[in-house]
């Protein structure tokens, strides 16, 4: 067993093999980056802890707590070299309970690691902007937002559970709690809140076996003209576009594959996930099963522009309930719960959906491939009392079509249960 009491001794560690090694004080690695020997296990005393500076290396550790590198519920720059060394030297990653404030994207670029938390009501990772920031500042006057946890392509075998993924949600700025980079694999996200961004889940084409499972998902901010951000004169909303508002996407490029193998289950999507819930673009083996939607109402051009807050009074909600959808700020007209671009083999199943305006949309991939092999069944949708939103059904899909607006579907059958979707038991 060797002790480590100054930075000076643990110059030296990068030559012990298969050995403990305790640190036995608070060491500050300045900017200096340490190489720890193979088979090496880490121990730390009350004391003992690292901060700053780079960590390589691996370790036999079960898991590493990030508060023994540094990370700390009061800091707002300490906590990005904290995660950073945890997930250098050992696969998996513990956040324990507090809110840990970061500055910067925590990137995962080696497979096989887990990040988890005691649970998504004591865990917090949280982005906020950096003091040093000099990027151009949104409306409001906050720097610009960054995604919070990605995964680099081609990385595979990741799991991220049990924690809350929390920003501040620009109206001008985009971001994503989690990004997915292509050709990443065997990826799973379970019992997790995002809160308060962009969006929570996006998942860029190439991947494959994507699992969400049991999440939350609140406060999806709708982005106002899309990435750019341009406003108007007064500053009050964008000219024209939008993006963002939602809770998970597979998203599409043209040209590229899509992707494969995705489950979406036993989540919660609140009614501040202002646009879809779910979308979808040109995948395949898709299953989104027993998942709770509620108070779903965002944008689509079927309204043609139409102001939100003058379609919203028509249909009879109060100015206190326009205020609190804050329709001023986020939304221009409407959207559905699912939407889905050019996929194949979708099942969406025993899912409960509350207070919305419509529950699928489809169109065509980039590519110009319209999806098939549909089934929708068991899916309970209550509160869909309104008229907007509604369109012919497609071939082959029955059904209220207040509830269901589609293009046109080819291919494969699509089955309703018309029972549950029009809200009887």
């Amino acid at each position: 067993m060797i002790t480590v009491t100054t930075l000076a001794a643990l110059l030296n560690v990068g030559a012990i093999q298969n050995d403990t090694i305790t640190i036995n004080a608070d060491i500050d690695l300045g900017t200096d980056t340490i190489t720890l020997g193979s088979g090496c296990r880490l121990e730390f005393s009350e004391i003992g802890r690292f901060r700053n500076g780079t960590l390589i290396g691996t370790v036999t550790n079960e898991y590493l707590d990030i508060t023994d590198f540094g990370a700390s519920t009061t800091s707002d720059s300490g906590n990005n070299a904290a995660l950073r060394n945890a997930i250098n030297l050992c696969d998996n990653v513990f956040i324990p309970e507090g809110k840990f404030r970061l500055t910067e994207t925590v990137r995962i670029t080696r497979p096989g690691i887990k990040l988890f938390g005691d649970g998504y009501h004591q865990s917090v990772l949280q982005s906020v902007y950096s003091t040093s920031d000099t990027k151009t500042v949104d409306r409001e006057g906050d720097k610009r937002l960054f995604n919070l946890v990605t995964v680099s392509s081609g990385i595979r075998d990741i799991k991220i559970e049990d924690l809350t993924l929390q920003s501040k949600g620009s109206k001008t700025q985009g971001n994503y709690l989690i990004k997915v980079n292509e050709g990443a694999e065997n990826i799973h996200v379970e019992g997790c809140l995002f809160d308060n961004a962009t969006g929570g889940v996006i998942v860029y084409p190439g991947c494959e076996w994507i699992n969400i499972i049991g999440c939350r998902f609140r406060n999806m901010v709708f982005l106002p003209g899309g990435g750019g951000g341009e406003q108007n004169e007064d500053k009050t909303r964008t000219l024209e576009g939008g993006a963002g508002g939602y809770g998970v996407v597979f998203h599409q490029k043209v040209g590229k594959p899509g992707i494969k193998h995705g489950v979406i289950s036993g989540c919660v999507f609140e009614s501040t996930v202002i646009r879809h819930a779910v979308y979808i673009q040109k995948s395949s083996d898709v299953l989104i099963s027993d998942n709770v939607i509620y108070g779903t109402t965002a944008m689509n051009d079927n309204v043609n522009g139409e102001n939100l807050v003058e379609i919203l009074d028509s249909i009879g909600l109060t100015d206190t309930q326009l205020e609190a959808m804050e329709v001023t700020r986020h939304m221009t007209h409407f959207d559905y719960a699912f939407e889905y671009k050019g996929c194949q083999n979708v099942r969406i199943i025993n899912n409960y959906l509350e207070g919305g305006i419509g529950l699928l949309n489809g169109t065509t991939d980039n590519d110009g491939r319209l999806g098939e092999s549909f089934l929708l069944k068991d899916n309970r949708a209550v509160g869909f009392d309104n008229e907007l939103g509604k369109a012919d059904c497609p071939d082959g899909v029955k059904g209220d079509r207040n509830w269901i607006y589609d293009k046109k579907i080819n291919g494969g059958a699509v089955v309703i249960n018309t029972d549950n979707l029009n809200g009887q038991p």
